[in-house]
């Protein structure tokens, strides 16, 4: 696979970021691809070194407009050779072993048709267009990939995505401050320096069809059985899935114990097992 795993961070998260990074490796201990911890800044290495991870440390100071997202992950593009890149938050954590092996036939067919975007989270809304693919020369469930409706409020989604390297540089470039919920929230500029704005109903934009001129393929996966994991609430957490399953352990910068119930059992198993504790020095402010 032509792709690396990116863990974005900032110098105030390193400790998830720690804990982001372990859970892969003891999850996904088979994954070997080139694994980045990038941050703004890594005050103390100690925190997050002998991990497997490389550290990109692009010493760009926190803005009061939270516009370090942009530059910060422009900047760590730089030091990164892989085609495509996977993208998850610090506060992303696997919660069972991740599918190496579907990965793989996932990124045979987004190479192979040159997919710019490729969202690891499941949309159903029952009129989205197929993407167009022999799924069987994947072994591949058929047609589990879906072309966007590029109205969607979160196509660009900072939930686990996977980005053409030279894709992402050039939204990038066209997008100077833009801010990680600005990018959650598909709120971005177009190349000729229009900015989506105008939300019609919950979930759409009032997008011109002449909008999108980069020239993107976006994708994600059709919501099913074993798709609907990507946000661990949405499963059940006994069937099976594709890929893997994650918990998004944070809200506000604090463990989010008001989630819903999977994730909040989650939360209450996984932190004592590591001793991640409000005596924990280390993760006290997380509570």
């Amino acid at each position: 696979m032509d792709l690396s795993l990116i863990i974005y961070s900032s110098q105030d998260y390193l400790p998830l970021a720690k804990t982001c990074a372990e859970l892969f490796n003891e999850n996904a201990e088979d994954l070997n691809i080139p694994k980045f911890i990038v941050s703004n800044k890594i005050p103390n290495t100690n925190v997050v070194s002998n991990l497997g991870f490389e550290l990109i440390d692009t010493n760009i100071e926190l803005k009061s407009d939270k516009s370090q997202f942009q530059e910060v992950l422009l900047k760590s593009l730089e030091s990164i050779n892989t085609k495509y890149i996977m993208l998850f938050l610090e506060d992303y954590w696997l919660v069972n072993k991740f599918k190496i092996h579907t990965l793989e036939k996932v990124m045979n067919l987004v190479e192979d048709n040159n997919i710019d975007y490729l969202s690891l989270m499941s949309y159903g809304y029952g009129n989205w267009e197929t993407y167009p693919a022999d799924y069987s020369k994947y072994d591949l469930p058929e047609n589990i990939i879906l072309k966007f409706d590029e109205r969607h409020l979160h196509m660009y989604s900072v939930q686990p995505c996977i980005w053409k390297k030279s894709s992402l540089i050039e939204l990038l470039n066209h997008n100077p401050k833009l801010t990680m919920v600005d990018m959650d929230t598909t709120r971005v500029r177009n190349k000729k320096g229009q900015r989506r704005e105008g939300e019609d109903s919950y979930g759409l934009w009032t997008t011109p069809n002449d909008f999108w001129d980069y020239g993107f393929q976006h994708c994600c996966f059709d919501r099913r059985t074993d798709t609907a994991f990507f946000t661990f609430d949405e499963h059940d957490g006994v069937s099976d899935y594709l890929i893997f399953q994650y918990s998004e352990i944070g809200r506000g910068g604090k463990f989010n114990f008001n989630a819903g119930s999977n994730n909040r059992i989650f939360l209450q198993r996984i932190l004592p097992e590591r001793n991640i504790t409000p005596e924990n020095e280390l993760y006290s402010r997380y509570f």
